[in-house]
């Protein structure tokens, strides 16, 4: 069998209604070289796993990795890693959808020499209509740009999804992940040490991710503590420059205090809006004035306020 060029990795948790389509549009890539799909699935109970069953018997190509219970993201999306072939990675969430051309537009750059890996926009997906969020300029990103790029948080996002990157540099990318179940942002400190090692990133302008948005998913449900998350994992992404040793990166990351200060007035906004008290929305920002100090983050002791549920993962292909 044909060694696949690229590796589509869809996670599931609770996406019966949604999955089929996430699946099919990942399966049915308009591309002409060797590509796999692996799921990567929680049990859920709602309708999941019939879904996935169907779809298996139209397309037995499909790989599922069945996990015994509930896991949490960032350690799915490792364990899933694992089981890729491809030389490049994918990632697609269960409730989202990849447009036909998604894999094909994508690889272009990569496969032409052009960039190490490229990125692309994606629309809004409300009530089945597809309207176009964000559209990325063309052109190539280096080095610093690259990171001062994402942390702008405007042409590149911290989602993992919408990325295609190289298999191997994911599998030795030493990364933080939370371990908690039902975290968020959990990607922000992933892709940011992603994006670190990059010499080049291709800006693929047009929105081949169809993002779904809905009530009672994980970024839409009502949280009185997603500020404290977002400073979470900003600091595990600090962390991570650190222990690369990229004083550098973590200048560029203090100079976009403008920005993280934003995008946290954003998360509290919603904190209090879903009856966050004072005093929680102070501990974060709190947690806040510490991330931004110039003193290194690494070696001093930040107790359980903020890693008590979190694990360094050195080796990613160790991870069980």
């Amino acid at each position: 069998m044909e060694e696949p060029v690229l590796s589509i990795l869809v996670l599931t948790y609770r996406n019966g209604r949604d999955i089929r389509e996430a699946l099919l549009s990942a399966l049915l890539q308009d591309l002409s070289l060797p590509h796999e799909v692996i799921l990567g699935m929680s049990p859920s109970g709602d309708g999941t796993e019939e879904e996935v069953r169907k779809v298996q018997e139209e397309h037995p190509e499909l790989k599922v990795l069945a996990f015994p219970g509930r896991t949490a993201q960032a350690r799915a999306r490792i364990l899933t890693l694992q089981e890729a072939r491809g030389k490049y990675v994918l990632f697609l969430d269960g409730d989202d959808a990849l447009e036909k051309d998604a894999g094909r537009r994508l690889l272009a750059p990569v496969l032409e020499g052009k960039a190490e890996a490229s990125a692309c926009g994606y629309s809004r997906y409300v009530g089945g209509k597809v309207r176009p969020s964000l559209l990325l300029p063309h052109g190539i990103l280096k080095g610093e740009r690259i990171m001062g790029a994402l942390f702008r948080d405007f042409s590149v996002r911290s989602f993992l999804w919408g990325k295609l990157l190289p298999r191997e540099l994911l599998l030795s990318t030493p990364v933080y992940h939370f371990g908690e179940v039902g975290d968020l942002f959990e990607d922000v400190a992933s892709t940011g040490s992603y994006l670190a090692r990059l010499g080049s990133l291709a800006l693929v302008p047009r929105p081949l991710v169809r993002y779904r948005l809905r009530p009672g998913s994980s970024t839409e449900t009502p949280r009185k503590d997603r500020s404290l998350w977002h400073v979470r994992a900003l600091m595990a992404l600090r962390l991570s420059l650190e222990k690369m040793g990229r004083e550098d990166l973590v200048r560029l990351f203090l100079e976009y205090r403008w920005r993280h200060a934003l995008s946290l007035s954003y998360d509290i906004r919603r904190d209090r809006k879903a009856g966050a008290r004072e005093e929680e929305v102070r501990r974060a920002k709190d947690l806040f004035g510490i991330l931004m100090e110039k003193e290194p983050l690494l070696g001093r002791d930040l107790g359980e306020r903020l890693f008590l549920e979190s694990r360094y993962v050195e080796d990613p292909r160790s991870l069980r």
